[in-house]
């Protein structure tokens, strides 16, 4: 296994992407409750999505999953969302996708501070992509971690999503993340020494010493950001309750997982509106969540993607 530091979550998926060596035209499986920014990527390879549909609880409908899976053209991967911090049902999909040779990549870009009993988040598929900088507050750092993957010898590193993002060396050059980093001095010292010298080498963080060293520290850096989540869920949960409305994924808090935002939901998009003025009204920084793939407009999942983004809130935690 190996981990890349990469400028971000898009660009660690990307990098992610191109390690399974997957052609113009072959497809990804992209849930239809997503971000416009998961689909950057896609788009930049040349790949095909497809949207499966989610459950009101935003578990991964298996049924759908196959239909999909059924109608792919050419290689298949799926992208499975850990949502707000919280693990969604992935289980029926991962031993699915195994039984049928599909690539499971793991978007655990709101996650990376969560766990679940020992049973790490972001540790289940083939590749697993975060995003640092929702973890620690700093300005930019993702990383891509290849579990059952490896990255080809010559595989072209430049995570180019767009015209205004630079190639990788290029961006590692200009990041702030080892700036920052130097915050969390045990994390910053497990990472640099598992940097290669030359200026020009890809640093990889090899799977063991060095990258145990930089999961314990980054549980221990971050212990008081996990605080600080925690605790800022239960207010929100409170003023939720207040409301008359139940927070979703509560239960998980026990199991160790550390929330990234406080998600909720209504009846309507009216009510949703009324709910989230009343929450800013308390000082909750409320949110509709995501700006939908323009992929969706033509997709017949798109109503039911629609009906989550009206009725599903969140309140961010911990956040500049």
């Amino acid at each position: 296994m190996e981990v890349i530091l990469t400028r971000s979550g898009r660009s660690a998926l990307l990098l992610g992407l191109k390690a399974l060596n997957f052609g113009v035209g072959d497809t990804v499986l992209i849930p239809n409750y997503i971000c416009n920014a998961v689909l950057q990527p896609i788009r930049h390879l040349g790949l095909s999505p497809r949207f499966y549909r989610l459950d009101s609880q935003l578990n991964p409908c298996l049924e759908d999953v196959k239909e999909q899976v059924s109608l792919a053209n050419g290689n298949t991967g799926i992208i499975v969302v850990n949502y707000f911090g919280f693990r969604q049902n992935i289980a029926p999909v991962l031993d699915y996708a195994k039984r049928c040779n599909v690539t499971v990549i793991e978007d655990n870009c709101h996650g990376h501070l969560s766990a679940l009993g020992n049973d790490e988040i972001g540790n289940a598929g083939d590749i697993v992509v975060s995003s640092l900088r929702k973890s620690y507050l700093i300005p930019d750092g993702g990383y891509t971690l290849l579990r059952s993957v490896s990255l080809a010898s010559g595989t072209d590193l430049n995570l180019e999503v767009d015209g205004n993002w630079p190639s990788y060396l290029s961006a590692l050059a200009k990041s702030r993340i080892k700036t920052e980093i130097r915050k969390y001095p045990r994390l910053e010292i497990a990472i640099e020494n598992s940097f290669e010298k030359e200026a020009s080498c890809i640093p990889p963080l090899m799977m063991g010493t060095a990258s145990f060293l930089a999961s314990r520290a980054a549980k221990r850096t971050g212990h008081f950001t996990a605080q600080k989540r925690i605790q800022g869920y239960k207010k929100a949960a409170a003023h939720l309750r207040k409301l008359g409305y139940e927070p979703m994924f509560e239960a998980q808090l026990l199991q160790g997982a550390v929330p990234y935002a406080c998600p909720f939901q209504v009846e309507s998009s009216q009510e949703l509106v009324q709910v989230l003025k009343l929450l800013r009204g308390r000082g909750m920084r409320g949110h509709i969540w995501p700006t939908l793939p323009l992929e969706l407009r033509n997709d017949k999942r798109r109503e039911e993607a629609l009906l989550l983004r009206r009725r599903t809130g969140i309140i961010l935690l911990g956040h500049k």
